[in-house]
């Protein structure tokens, strides 16, 4: 009796592997940045030898982020599928622009968290208007000073400066293609 079945695939054909070893290789990268990105920042705090050992690990993996923009502007090129400029930037910007919004709320509240009534303040007998305290402070924020300036620049939170340049990517990928 023969058995016709195959056994599962380990790689989709339709995957570049090098890409993927490189995105790994790349992750580690931006792993070692993080823990060592700290470390970089204590110097005169830290023992000396412990401030050189994270500068040498921060700064010898720098390239590890202009690797994935690397690797996402020829993943996207190498897009086999024939989608219109108008869908290629729906599919991608939905995907990424709801997180972004809501991350960019996140810490807008967590930067300007000293605005906000204490938890200690929230008790049984005034939940409602602990809650309508918060929202209103939320709308006495310093908006047009502050906020909207950060929003529009996407400098909300230091770690997400790569939304913005990514969505870059995506408003000129279209238009790379027909190059």
């Amino acid at each position: 009796m023969t058995n016709n079945s195959h056994p599962p695939r380990l790689i989709d054909q339709n995957r570049i592997l090098y890409a993927d070893l490189l995105r790994v290789v790349a992750i580690l990268g931006v792993v070692l940045i993080h823990c060592t990105g700290e470390l970089t920042l204590s110097q005169g705090k830290i023992p000396y030898d412990h401030w050189w050992v994270g500068n040498v690990v921060y700064s010898s993996f720098k390239w590890s982020v202009p690797l994935f923009v690397i690797l996402s502007g020829m993943l996207i090129l190498h897009d086999t599928k024939n989608l219109s400029p108008w869908q290629f930037l729906k599919k991608r910007f939905s995907k990424i622009v709801p997180p972004f919004i809501f991350w960019m709320i996140v810490y807008i509240i967590y930067n300007y968290r000293y605005n906000f009534s204490s938890f200690s303040n929230l008790t049984l007998k005034n939940p409602f208007f602990w809650i309508w305290d918060n929202i209103y402070r939320f709308f006495e924020l310093p908006w047009r000073e502050n906020i909207f300036p950060t929003i529009i620049t996407g400098d909300v939170y230091y770690h997400l400066w790569f939304i913005p340049m990514i969505l870059g990517v995506y408003l000129l990928t279209p238009f790379s293609r027909f190059i």
